[in-house]
This record gives structure tokens, sequence and C-alpha cells, in this order.
């Protein structure tokens, strides 16, 4: 699993950067979708905003239908922006999405960190 390069929650946010992003196809995933959840649980925030410079996820359609679930297992109402700068989207991220909203969780990808904070409607700290 790759760890969180850091974490911290601002602003109404949990703002998660990577050196490299998740990889959901890896046996590890449950333990990235935990963590987050535990550190939702701790600051009761329903806003997440993951940032990495690298983007590959890996997914089949397995695979995104199990992160859509446990995506979607964290809080009530979660929203979570990823942000990464090379992200094209394709069908199976869009099915993880949908996997996602249909059991209440919204998530979207972007290509900057400044469209998936707007998207959240959260503003940078001073």
């Amino acid at each position: 699993m790759r760890d969180f390069s850091s974490s911290r929650f601002q602003n109404g946010y949990l703002h998660i950067v990577q050196q490299n992003g998740p990889e959901f196809a890896s046996d590890d995933v449950a333990e990235f979708w935990d963590e987050i959840s535990r550190t939702c649980q701790k600051y009761g925030c329903t806003k997440v905003l993951i940032e990495s410079r690298e983007f590959n996820p890996g997914l089949d359609t397995a695979g995104a239908f199990d992160s859509g679930v446990s995506a979607s297992q964290i809080a009530r109402g979660l929203m979570i922006a990823f942000c990464f700068v090379s992200y094209e989207p394709d069908d199976i991220l869009d099915f993880f999405k949908t996997v996602a909203l249909n059991r209440g969780t919204r998530i979207e990808f972007f290509d900057s960190v400044e469209a998936g904070m707007e998207w959240l409607g959260v503003a940078e700290s001073a």
C-alpha cells in the first residue's frame, strides 16, 4: 500500500497528498479506503480531496465495483475529488463513480486541485 505522503483536515475537508496515486487493483486497496474512513470519522468530514502526480488505477470491472462500494461505506453524503495531472476519463472510472453514486457517494476526477476544490465547495486556507 502506498502511504499518504500527507493528510490534513482543513476548512471542512480532508486533503490527502500521495506521491503516487492509489492502486485500486492491488490487494491493499481495502487499507486505502479504511484509512480514509478512519480519518473522516475522526474529523466528522464528508469532503475528501485526493491529490497525486501519477494515476494508474489498474481497475477492472470487479475492482471498480468493489472500490465504489467501499468508498460509499465511509460516510453518508461523502464527496471525493481525485486530482491527478494526467487524468483521462475512461469507462471503468465512470463505472466506479456510478457504483458509488448509486450508494450515495459522489466521486469525481479532475486534472487540477483547484477544479477539485471548486467541485467540493471548499476554499484553500490562507
